[in-house]
Order: C-alpha cells, then sequence, then structure tokens
C-alpha cells in the first residue's frame, strides 16, 4: 500500500468508521466451522513385504477371501467388515513400521499395524486387549469385543500389576484386589456389547509394558492409544504411552491402536 493511500485511509472520520449499523455487523455470513474428518481405520503395513507406494486415501473393497487385496497391499476381511458396519473409512498408510503407525495415532482415531503372527497351528483364534484402567479403557475393551466377534475369536482381557510390588508389600493385596475389579467389569461390558463371544480374564504379575512382549499368544492385539478430549478427537501432540509403544515394535502379531477416553 503507498503513503497516499495509507493517508487517505487515515484521514477518515471515526463518525464514518463507527457508523455502521450493528445489523449490518450481525448479518455478515459467519463461515460453518471446521468438519472433522470422517471416523477411519488406519492401516500400517508391518510384515516386511513390498508395500506399492501411494496415496494414503486408498480404500480397500472387499474381496472373496480372508483378506481384501488392492493394488499390492492388503488387509484382513474382518476389518473390511467392521468399518463397514461402522461407517468408517478404511485407509493405508504408505509408509511402513512403528514410527510410522506411532505418527498416524496422533491424527487419525485408529490405527491397525499389521505385523507377521507366530501361532501355533490349529490355535483357537484369540483377540488379546490390554486394559489398564477405566472408564480410560472403555473403548479398547469394546472394540476388542467388536474384533473377536468379527474375526469369530475369544476375548481375553488382561491386566499387569508390576513385580515393584514386592510379596509383602502392603499395597500388593490392593492391587491386585483392584485389578480383579477392573478385569470382571471389562469382562462385562465386552459381554454385554457382545454376547457371543466368549470372554476370559487374567491378571498377570509383570510391568504393563511387558505383557504386550514376544511371548504374547494371540491373533490381534488391542491396546491403549492416544486420549482423546470429550469430542472424541486426540489430543494435540498426544501419542501412544509406553504399553502401546512396546506392542508396536515387539507384539508377535497385528496391533490395534484404540484412543482411550479422557
Amino acid at each position: 500500500m503507498s503513503a497516499r493511500s495509507v493517508s487517505q485511509v487515515a484521514s477518515r472520520p471515526m463518525s464514518q468508521v463507527a457508523s455502521r449499523p450493528m445489523s449490518q455487523v450481525a448479518s455478515r455470513p459467519v463461515a460453518p466451522p471446521a468438519r472433522r474428518p470422517a471416523a477411519s481405520l488406519v492401516v500400517v503395513d508391518d510384515r516386511g513385504g513390498a508395500v506399492r507406494p501411494g496415496a494414503a486415501g486408498d480404500r480397500v473393497p472387499h474381496g472373496p477371501g480372508p483378506e481384501s487385496t488392492t493394488q499390492g497391499w492388503s488387509v484382513p476381511e474382518w476389518a473390511v467388515h467392521w468399518c463397514d458396519r461402522c461407517g468408517w473409512e478404511l485407509r493405508r498408510l504408505p509408509d511402513t513400521g512403528p514410527v510410522a503407525a506411532t505418527a498416524a495415532a496422533r491424527f487419525d482415531a485408529r490405527v491397525l499395524a499389521l505385523r507377521p503372527c507366530d501361532r501355533r497351528p490349529g490355535a483357537r483364534r484369540q483377540v488379546v486387549a490390554a486394559v489398564c484402567d477405566l472408564p480410560a479403557d472403555g473403548p479398547v475393551v469394546a472394540d476388542a469385543a467388536a474384533c473377536a466377534a468379527r474375526m469369530g475369536a475369544a476375548l481375553l482381557l488382561v491386566h499387569a500389576v508390576p513385580r515393584s510390588f514386592a510379596e509383602r508389600s502392603v499395597d500388593l493385596p490392593g492391587a491386585v484386589a483392584h485389578g480383579r475389579r477392573l478385569l470382571e467389569a471389562a469382562a462385562a461390558a465386552a459381554a454385554a456389547r457382545e454376547p457371543d463371544i466368549v470372554v476370559t480374564t487374567q491378571l498377570w504379575r509383570m510391568r504393563p509394558y511387558e505383557l504386550v512382549g514376544e511371548a504374547l499368544d494371540a491373533d490381534l492385539l488391542v491396546v491403549g492409544g492416544p486420549r482423546t478430549d470429550p469430542g472424541g478427537s486426540p489430543r494435540p501432540g498426544a501419542g501412544p504411552g509406553l504399553v502401546a509403544s512396546s506392542a508396536l515394535h515387539h507384539a508377535p502379531c497385528p496391533v490395534l491402536l484404540t484412543p482411550r477416553s479422557g
């Protein structure tokens, strides 16, 4: 803007500037608030195979077999059916590995990291959910129950009491009792959502991040991801905690990160 135009603007009487009726100001159109993106399940391939580079918005079509395949990548059919039932968008991330899954969890509601599954032949399909606390892990329990139902699998809910509690510690009985109440409540919630699945619970003496390691026997592990705000969106800058990060690096099966509430 030139010096002349600046002087012309500055020389306008204040009466002219302030003389606009409030009705005119209030009648100006207001831009609608930005819409949140549709709920989605983001798939990150960590199976070690070649993945075709492409856009993160690739959509998975239905397929006839246990997996749907499109342009060089595949996703379990149960995940496709789950998304269709919930009205979610199913997308793939072109990057691979735990780092990509961690980055996706910061912005998307759910992340499915496809990892090699090493289970004994003939073993019954099983979904394992790590429950740390309620109601924060309520969505974890709900998603685990839904996945078990879609997969035709049993659901095992686990909670860890750290080894830092000595056997004679006065806090140990309280921690064990809390863990049992927690698992009972989680099992009741899972059975209420999916009455046809078999739900069992186990209380383990180990650090929480250790229960998602190589010794886990599961077809799918469901763990809590970043916490969400009251509107259901991931909190800015929030990322997976130690348990989720350990699962993404060490779990011997696919991992589903579900946002924790509150």
